[in-house]
């Protein structure tokens, strides 16, 4: 089958929808079907080299010349799949109707959820993007059941709920030998955070959440594995709080030096206003740690409604994705986050992590998620 994908954005940026979009392409090769890749990031990632990639900049000016390239590029496609309902999804799936062919759109939270503090005019521009793209869509993906409910006020398109895939095996604790690094060696316990530093990931929150930490742990680290434009905005608050010395910085990282970390830590936590099926969550899940999140979105679905696979806490007075991520909470919530985590690290009782691992293998893992992602392709290839 020859399947026509497209992304807003893509490796080199790190985070879950270019993870996904990026393993997705690369195990439907392995199963023997061409996939053609168009994004619109134009930098160059060292992944490239193993896999083709069609880049182009996106401006409204270039729109006529992104049509003449998806047009091109699809004139085999039998399936269209564009990830999020933003720009290039509007392109791709008015070729899409005019070549007769399903469009697929997967929905990871751009396009779909408002940008918080854009002008009128940009408000009007994203809320075009999303109507047109989920008009083009013979049929909707969402990874996540709250994105799901969002989706279902903007569209009536037959709609399945496939969450974000992991490699279980490259994430399964027998696997993964712990770091030895020195500097991790006083840190007792290690908080770790996997997260790009973006208001809506909320570390900030665990920033401020960690003064009450080191009351009743006063060797904790904080160890950040990301980066990101809140970079600077995190040093200064970790130094305004005096916590800075508690505060480890990794910036990004490759996915395979993850697991060695995540060995390591004795607690992981997401404290996130917004959140699909976090790749990093379920990755953690399947490491078998502790993790607790704020109850936002798919992290709620990961780690059960009633925490049976984790531990959640109300850190925002929403439950709904929302990428209004405010600058400062109520002191209460930084304390009730630390809270959580001290409660998490003091828990001797193996059966949610247990359970958070069991889970992550058996729904999550990339062999299950390509297979449902197949099977949609195959129906709507023969029902048309």
């Amino acid at each position: 089958m020859h399947i026509f994908m497209s992304g807003d954005t893509y490796l080199p940026l790190v985070g879950g929808a270019e993870v996904h979009v990026f393993e997705l392409q690369k195990r439907l090769r392995a199963l023997g079907h061409a996939v053609t890749l168009l994004v619109t990031d134009p930098r160059i990632a060292e992944e490239d080299k193993m896999f083709p990639v069609l880049r182009a900049a996106w401006s409204l000016k270039r729109v006529p010349q992104l049509f003449v390239t998806v047009w091109r590029a699809s004139r085999t496609a039998e399936v269209f799949h564009v990830h999020n309902c933003y720009r290039l999804g509007v392109v791709v799936g008015f070729v899409a109707r005019l070549r007769r062919k399903p469009c697929v759109v997967t929905l990871h939270g751009l396009g779909l959820l408002d940008i918080p503090d854009n002008s009128w005019f940009y408000t009007r521009v994203h809320h075009l993007y999303r109507t047109l793209s989920l008009l083009f869509a013979t049929e909707i993906i969402s990874t996540s059941e709250d994105l799901a409910e969002v989706c279902r006020r903007y569209s009536s398109r037959p709609l399945v709920v496939i969450p974000n895939g992991l490699d279980t095996l490259a994430f399964h604790p027998t696997k993964v030998a712990e770091t030895q690094e020195a500097r991790f060696a006083d840190a007792e316990p290690m908080i770790l955070t996997v997260r790009r530093l973006v208001p809506k990931n909320g570390i900030h929150y665990l920033i401020s959440a960690l003064p009450f930490i080191l009351k009743q742990f006063p060797h904790a680290k904080l160890v950040m594995i990301g980066d990101g434009r809140m970079r600077e905005n995190l040093e200064a608050r970790a130094k305004h709080l005096g916590v800075y010395d508690a505060c480890l910085f990794l910036g990004a990282l490759p996915n395979a030096q993850v697991p060695p970390l995540a060995k390591r830590a004795d607690v992981v936590v997401f404290p996130s206003t917004a959140e699909s099926t976090s790749i990093a969550c379920a990755e953690m899940m399947a490491m078998g740690k502790k993790i607790v999140a704020s109850r936002v979105g798919g992290l709620i679905e990961l780690l059960g409604k009633n925490e049976e696979r984790g531990w959640l806490m109300k850190l925002v007075p929403w439950e709904s994705c929302d990428y209004a991520a405010p600058d400062e909470l109520p002191l209460d919530r930084y304390e009730a986050l630390a809270a959580r985590v001290c409660e998490a690290l003091r828990d001797q009782d193996p059966a949610r992590c247990e359970r958070a691992q069991h889970y992550a293998c058996e729904q999550l893992d990339w062999h299950v998620v390509v297979a449902k992602t197949l099977a949609v392709y195959e129906r709507l290839r023969t029902s048309l």
